[in-house]
């Protein structure tokens, strides 16, 4: 008879390990413990987070999509006035934080002082020409 197979990084015995799991799981349920997540897929039975609902909806995420497509459109046609302006804006376009953006651009561009503040004041400035230059026609800005 063959042996039972163990996969490399968990070498415990799969008939093992759900047969632990199954008693362990059992146990909970008789001291009372209510699972908020599905035993097969561990994903959640409900979802109740106030938070989550009162900042998210569809139209959250529709208006963060279109945003984030007309930077990469600005990206790509814009004549950026230097190429730090450039490099700051693709990260931007990427969905990097100004902190991240900030660590990054230090390697690159080493002779110049660049902070997350900078880059803040960057990108505002060229969201602002981004608003005029590509978006005239859409109706997306809060």
């Amino acid at each position: 008879m063959r042996e039972k197979q163990t996969h490399p990084l968990n070498p415990i015995d799969p008939d093992e390990f759900n047969a632990l799991k199954k008693k362990w799981y059992q146990k909970l349920r008789d001291e009372g413990f209510k699972d908020i997540e599905t035993e097969k897929h561990g994903l959640l039975k409900t979802f109740d987070s106030t938070v989550f609902s009162s900042r998210y909806d569809p139209t959250t995420f529709e208006s963060k999509e279109t945003y984030y497509r007309l930077c990469g459109i600005f990206l790509h046609h814009h004549p950026f006035e230097t190429r730090l302006d450039k490099a700051i804006w693709e990260l931007h376009t990427n969905g990097k934080s100004f902190r991240e953006s900030a660590n990054i651009l230090k390697k690159r561009f080493h002779r110049q002082k660049i902070n997350k503040d900078k880059i803040n004041g960057i990108v505002d400035r060229l969201v602002s020409l981004m608003r005029v230059t590509v978006s005239s026609d859409i109706d997306i800005w809060p």
